[in-house]
């Protein structure tokens, strides 16, 4: 569990302010928890991902589409996430098919870092980075503290350009889940704590 001081220490190392972090914690994972009540991390399984990961890999992801619709196709569709645990029975069955690609094609923790950042956050491979968001939250966080500052991401959230950290983290597609507009208001709720 993070606490206020772990939060405090880390917004201070990537110069944020505490209340930008927690709006991200909070978008990112709705205030869930970087774990789930089994004690895996919280993961959500792309996919689309997966089909580009495994075909860097030289694997046919085709075939292997029409044997698991629900976890190889070629473009997003919000249709087979099952959320929770469910998510790792999808992850568990990609990862028979390619443990690496897996990994790699999840979301990770509370900042939900996908898994192919994995050298971004310092980790020297997919596995390493699985295990290390498996410790805690405080090392989820870690590992978001590093990919904020190895992308430059961190700048806008120091700036709080809600628009611009969205778009960088989330892709183009954050309109759809308004991430700008949810991140803007969780901040003001923190902040208005805070101060």
């Amino acid at each position: 569990m993070v606490t206020e001081q772990d939060f405090q220490q880390l917004a201070t190392e990537l110069d944020v302010e505490v209340a930008a972090l927690k709006a991200v914690v909070e978008v990112e994972c709705s205030s869930k928890g970087g774990f789930l009540a089994d004690g895996r991390p919280r993961i959500l399984f792309e996919g689309h991902i997966f089909w580009r990961r495994l075909t860097q890999r030289g694997i046919d992801p085709e075939p292997l589409a029409a044997a698991h619709p629900d976890i190889v196709y070629p473009r997003w569709v919000r249709t087979h996430y099952r959320r929770g645990a469910g998510e790792w029975e999808r992850f568990e069955r990609a990862e028979s098919i390619c443990r690496a690609a897996a990994i790699e094609s999840a979301s990770w923790g509370l900042f939900q870092i996908m898994g192919f950042h994995w050298a971004t956050c310092g980790c020297g491979s997919a596995e390493e980075f699985a295990e290390r968001m498996s410790r805690s939250e405080v090392e989820q966080m870690r590992l978001a503290m590093r990919f904020l500052q190895k992308t430059g991401i961190a700048a806008y959230l120091k700036t709080k350009d809600w628009t611009t950290f969205a778009k960088r983290y989330n892709g183009s597609g954050y309109k759809l889940n308004h991430y700008d507009t949810r991140l803007a208001t969780a901040y003001a709720r923190f902040a208005a704590v805070e101060n």
